[in-house]
């Protein structure tokens, strides 16, 4: 496999984020895959694709912090990207994608275990698609399709100032985003917390780009984006600023409880899955799923395959049997891959919020 690398060095987070989307979209049948290398030059906050923002960060104090909220394409949770941090994103055509996404995780995760390993820290790759330093996670990995490509996150937790998250994330009380502060403490670490100190950037890229040819038996060689990527990262740019884009879940989200009557009952519940957090939220009309949102922390492939099951499980009764049934066949027909989550997850997450 011929590999192209692309290092976009120090970029905004704007540019950050646009710059691995770009060369996505712009990703025709036949090109050769490529490794795209970028990292921020200042902090900010990156939402899950399928995350309520409002239900995760709170806005007023990211503004007063100024850090800027971006929704990435991928799944999973909040991530603090800072200036330390290495995104990297592997980026192929679709078509040459023969087996499942879960099944790519190990595959790309295991370059960047190593060169954990190589400065010195113990990481292990954890099912379905996390990196471990004994109990505490350091860096996970999800996937999206953007037009012809699929694309592969696999990012370490360069650093971690446990504080300033906390206080970025939504929490009824100060008291309660301290717990939650503790709890990170807890299960998280960082390549600054293991080492003690930072290693230097091109270092860093120098052993990982060592261990890809290594695992994936990859020819790499480095080069630029092409006119065509570029003018996509840059509308790309343009699009991840757009608040209909960032926020645009969290409206939806109020416009159906706003739509709620005196026949229809709002509810919402959120199940632990293998592959994530699910939150449901549910209007239902005589034990019928009257509106039905899926959202939370997980990967969901293509993207636009979740309100297509949302849609199909709309008339549904409220039987967790049927619901299951009715949630594996819309799966199979569409070809959605949701990795680490079966269709009786998403029945029992939607039976949780109507039995709440």
């Amino acid at each position: 496999m011929r590999l192209r690398v692309i290092d976009f060095g120090h970029v905004t987070p704007p540019d950050c984020e646009a710059a691995w989307h770009g060369l996505a979209s712009a990703m025709a049948p036949k090109n050769d895959a490529v490794l795209s290398l970028v990292s921020p030059d200042e902090t900010y906050v990156s939402v899950g694709r399928f995350q309520v923002a409002a239900q995760a960060i709170d806005r007023e104090r990211c503004r007063a912090q100024h850090l800027q909220v971006i929704r990435r394409h991928v799944g999973g949770g909040i991530a603090f990207v800072d200036r330390n941090q290495i995104l990297t994103h592997f980026i192929q055509p679709r078509s040459t994608v023969k087996q499942p996404v879960v099944d790519l995780y190990p595959r790309f995760i295991e370059p960047l275990a190593r060169t954990c390993r190589a400065l010195g820290i113990a990481a292990e790759f954890s099912p379905i698609n996390e990196i471990y330093v004994s109990d505490r996670k350091i860096g996970s990995a999800d996937a999206a399709q953007i037009g012809e490509a699929l694309a592969v996150a696999c990012n370490l937790n360069s650093e971690l100032d446990l504080a300033a998250m906390a206080n970025c994330l939504q929490a009824p009380s100060d008291a309660f985003r301290d717990r939650l502060r503790q709890m990170m403490e807890n299960s998280l670490t960082s390549v600054l917390h293991e080492l003690h100190m930072m290693p230097q950037r091109e270092e860093v890229i120098r052993i990982f780009l060592k261990e890809c040819g290594d695992c994936l038996g990859a020819e790499l060689f480095e080069d630029e984006p092409t006119e065509a990527e570029q003018s996509a990262i840059d509308e790309w740019k343009e699009r991840l600023a757009e608040d209909a884009w960032t926020f645009g879940l969290d409206r939806t989200v109020a416009q159906m409880d706003a739509a709620a009557t005196g026949e229809t009952v709002p509810a919402d519940a959120t199940h632990v899955t293998e592959g994530g957090l699910v939150s449901v939220h549910l209007l239902e009309r005589d034990g019928v799923i009257a509106e039905l949102v899926l959202s939370g922390e997980f990967s969901c492939i293509p993207s636009e395959g979740l309100e297509t099951l949302c849609h199909r499980m709309v008339g549904e009764h409220l039987d967790e049997a049927a619901l299951a049934a009715e949630a594996e066949r819309t799966l199979q027909d569409i070809g959605v891959q949701m990795p680490g989550i079966v269709p009786a997850d998403i029945a029992a997450a939607i039976m949780a919020a109507h039995r709440d």
